[in-house]
């Protein structure tokens, strides 16, 4: 019987951990633009592929409004004109901080995705971009094999040649493993050769019990056929296949929920500018090697949990008897149970945001004694002192400190273009837009108007001088627009609120 690995609790497990960025995100957008079928399609393969691009974008649309994002789902008519696409993905890029276009798209637009910037292609379309070189797909499947793999290990792409499957065999060369590169044509029989078996064709049924062996340690079915009605979509692997392998990323419920994962780690990652934990999958007996975890999710912790969650005085005295009845003999109450897993879901988030505090003084080159106080708010919170609001001001104001400090050391506070060469110098030590404001809040100016006019004006005014003196880098880095053309009628797009 092969084991499923389901995305599910990992994208759950990733969203609580990166909820406390939800801020950041609060009202900002992203689009994600997907096109009707040509009219007069029938084959139901390719409508298919439509209907597959709805399911895909509903997802990204829940995972993205989780973040607090607003998210504009643009559905297109199939027939839109090049120049009127090229008008809207401007429009869109301008608007918002991610664009995505779902496949299928009508292939002549593919030289306009360049319009998207390199930083908002989070979902790796441009085959340029330096930032996302592959598919977010592609990384998510490699992320899935790579703790799977051992010495000597070959592994089976199949679809190599397509845009996932590209990816795929790209980030595995990068890694040092063996991929067996298969697409149309080839002997897919080969697959018996290889211990993993990836394929991500979007051919229904296309790999079955003659090219599954109980040899395969992992099998990822990257494919997603939708059949219509309450049928459940099928895969590549025909599901007569399903019990064969040792493990299996079943469809649905598989490749899926660890991409919706994957992107908002890149959408928090470029928009912030932070570093985070990024998801790991553990196979089942890799989990149970791994012995010395930071922090184990163990009952005669719970009060440590509460007491650092500020629970009142009753609740933990609550968990105190709850556990002392428990260690006596007594079933631990399911009541209980939910709460000690809410509670260390929560805890772990507080040790998220310590190791981001930790990650941002480290970026700014912050003074020994921030890290050791960092350190200090790390281990009081280990042993069940709370993050107060106190605690989480001081970090914020410490961090804005450090930017102000890094931003500011060899300049003069009398000159009259201060504060713009303190942007500039942030702007080119990749401070982002927070981390900018943060030090320009420290500033003598800022701090100045804070105390006449108040933080809202104080605040305003850093906006506006943030605005006014960034370079334009993301200017200089855009291509020209292929096709473009000279006309002084270039708004006459689709007439769509973004």
């Amino acid at each position: 019987m092969a084991t499923e690995v389901r995305g599910g609790l990992n994208l759950r497990e990733t969203k609580a951990r990166l909820s406390n960025f939800s801020e950041d995100f609060t009202n900002q957008q992203v689009s994600i633009i997907r096109f009707s079928p040509p009219k007069g399609e029938v084959d139901p393969d390719e409508l298919a592929k439509y209907e597959a691009a709805r399911y895909s974008t509903e997802h990204k649309v829940k995972t993205f409004s989780d973040l607090g994002c607003v998210v504009r789902d643009l559905y297109l008519d199939n027939s839109i004109s090049e120049l009127e696409f090229l008008s809207l993905l401007e429009k869109a890029n301008e608007q918002s901080i991610a664009v995505i276009v779902q496949n299928p798209y009508p292939g002549v637009f593919k030289e306009y995705l360049s319009a998207i910037s390199y930083e908002k292609d989070i979902d790796g379309l441009r085959e340029d971009n330096p930032l996302f070189p592959v598919s977010a797909t592609s990384e998510t499947i490699f992320r899935i094999v790579e703790p799977f793999v051992q010495e000597n290990d070959v592994v089976a792409v199949v679809g190599a040649k397509g845009f996932v499957g590209r990816g795929v065999t790209q980030l595995l060369e990068e890694a040092g493993i063996k991929p067996l590169a298969l697409d149309a044509g080839d002997d897919l029989t080969r697959v018996r050769q290889a211990n993993i078996v990836v394929s991500a064709t979007g051919k229904s049924n296309l790999l079955d019990e003659q090219h599954i062996v109980p040899e395969h340690r992992l099998i990822v079915d990257a494919g997603f056929i939708p059949q219509g009605g309450s049928k459940k979509p099928l895969g590549d692997v025909n599901r007569s296949a399903y019990d064969i392998p040792q493990n299996i990323t079943p469809v649905p419920g598989g490749v899926g929920p660890f991409q919706m994962a994957t992107l908002m780690e890149r959408l928090i990652i470029q928009v912030t500018g932070q570093q985070i934990e990024k998801w790991q999958y553990r196979p089942p007996l890799v989990e149970q090697q791994q012995t010395e975890l930071q922090v184990k999710p163990r009952l005669e912790n719970w009060p440590k949990y509460a007491s650092a969650l500020e629970r009142s005085e009753v609740r933990s005295q609550w968990i105190k008897d709850v556990l002392e009845t428990h260690q006596s003999g007594s079933v631990l109450p399911s009541q209980a149970r939910r709460l000690f897993q809410k509670d260390f879901a929560k805890f772990l988030r507080g040790l998220a945001s310590i190791k981001t505090w930790r990650s941002n003084a480290q970026q700014l080159k912050s003074p020994i004694d921030i890290l050791q106080t960092i350190e200090k708010v790390e281990q009081g919170y280990l042993n069940g002192q709370p993050l107060t609001k106190e605690v989480k001001t001081t970090m914020k104001e410490m961090a804005n400190q450090a930017a102000y400090h890094r931003c500011s050391v060899e300049l003069n506070p009398e000159d009259p273009s201060f504060l713009k060469q303190v942007v500039v110098n942030a702007a080119k030590a990749g401070l982002n837009k927070q981390q900018i404001l943060g030090a320009l809040s420290m500033s003598p100016q800022i701090q100045s108007i804070r105390a006449k006019r108040g933080e809202q004006e104080s605040m305003d005014e850093a906006i506006k001088i943030m605005r006014a003196s960034l370079p334009r880098i993301k200017q200089q880095q855009r291509k020209p627009n292929p096709r473009q053309q000279n006309t002084q009628d270039v708004d006459n797009g689709p007439k769509m609120d973004l």
